[in-house]
């Protein structure tokens, strides 16, 4: 009896999914495919690892008879870059699935089943005791992308939310939970949000973060969250190694009897140390290159609350009580004094804070700075804004339900 490898398919469907390593996990649809040749119903591949790497056959209307399964025969292969067939199984006709490897084996030869970064997958179909006149053929083509974006979230009154038991975010009440809409990844995405909430279980608490979806569309979708200080940077549970130079640091400017130069603002004087401010500071840097000699630095483009927070950082690379009142003079004046990483945290602090009372002066300063992420992040929150009005307008989400 030929088997299946030699004989002539009266029906052959290629799927190739391109990018195939943009996915961390493969659990894909096919588009539909006919097969007339073979018979009347129309059919997907479904692939899936969850167990072993195994590919699917599935009705799309689900009416395929158990007397016409058992006159068909059906092969998987997994094609080489030059078509030829690198595994080739048979389908079980009870759940119409062939399982092509075990996940061993699939992780040992994942280079070699998709070459090129493409997975090709080919479905050869045909019907016992039929004359084969003519062969049918099929193909479809499923390219990935990937969509990534950060988004800043701060939550407001977090300390006030009390701990529910419910698995069912939807069940919450609107004093439970904190809801987040995020904005399209691109045109057509669907609609998503965020919805945390704190959850008791088995005596301890913990924060859930979930995705509130649009239905009747298919994503995959990852999600790495992390807790952000003051700074904009990971909180991590342990104190770097530098804690203790930058307490003896801090210990230093606040101790003003080695210091060797004074710092002006009005009839107030800011005592400093003149190495501190010409190796962590650009713009002081070239002030003290001009007269090297001189004892106070008159400064007249900033307030004094200003200035210690400037300093703070230039001694200890640290910045504390940052808020709406003073990010931004403190921002234009890490600008203008050249501290780049120190703009860089009010960047984020202004991220995250970014609300319609403050934003055209934040859009105005990034501007005047070009500072492009900055002004991007503005003009990306004002769009958000506006489009949330007009979501909450056609009531899409609906939170206090």
């Amino acid at each position: 009896m030929a088997s299946a490898a030699c004989k002539k398919a009266s029906f052959t469907f290629i799927w190739t999914i391109e990018n195939i390593s943009e996915l961390t996990y493969l659990d894909l649809k096919s588009p539909v495919f006919f097969p007339r040749s073979v018979c009347e119903e129309d059919f997907y591949i479904q692939i899936d690892e969850s167990v072993d790497f195994c590919c699917y056959l599935r009705e799309n209307e689900e009416i395929f008879m158990e007397s016409e399964k058992s006159e068909i025969d059906i092969e998987f292969s997994f094609l080489s870059a030059d078509g030829s067939p690198i595994i080739s199984e048979r389908i079980d006709k009870t759940n119409m699935v062939a399982k092509m490897a075990t996940t061993d084996v699939y992780l040992k030869r994942r280079s070699e089943f998709m070459p090129n970064n493409t997975l090709t997958i080919q479905c050869r179909m045909w019907r016992r005791g039929r004359e084969i006149s003519t062969t049918d053929f099929g193909y479809a083509s499923t390219m990935l992308k990937t969509y990534r974006k950060s988004i800043i979230w701060e939550i407001k009154e977090f300390t006030t939310l009390p701990c529910s038991t419910t698995e069912d975010f939807s069940k919450l009440g609107m004093d439970e939970k904190r809801v987040y809409p995020v904005k399209r990844f691109f045109p057509g995405s669907p609609y998503m949000a965020l919805i945390l909430y704190l959850k008791q279980n088995s005596g301890y608490d913990s924060v859930n973060v979930d995705f509130l979806l649009e239905k009747g569309r298919d994503y995959a979708f990852g999600c790495e969250i992390s807790v952000l200080d003051i700074n904009g940077k990971k909180k991590r549970n342990s104190c770097s190694d530098s804690c203790r130079l930058k307490e003896a640091l801090k210990n230093l400017h606040s101790d003003a009897t080695l210091s060797d130069i004074n710092l002006r603002i009005g009839a107030e004087l800011y005592p400093v140390h003149k190495n501190i401010l010409f190796s962590r500071c650009p713009a002081f840097k070239k002030m003290l290159n001009n007269d090297m000699m001189t004892k106070t630095l008159e400064i007249e483009d900033m307030d004094g609350n200003t200035l210690r927070r400037l300093l703070q950082y230039i001694y200890t690379e640290t910045v504390e009580d940052l808020d709406d009142g003073n990010i931004l003079d403190l921002y234009k004046a890490a600008d203008d004094y050249q501290l780049l990483e120190l703009r860089h945290k009010c960047s984020h602090f202004l991220e995250m804070h970014m609300h319609e009372n403050n934003l055209s002066d934040i859009l105005y300063l990034a501007k005047k700075c070009q500072d492009k992420e900055l002004e991007e992040a503005a003009l990306q929150r004002q769009e958000f804004l506006e489009e949330m009005d007009e979501i909450r307008n056609r009531n899409v989400i609906d939170t206090d339900k």
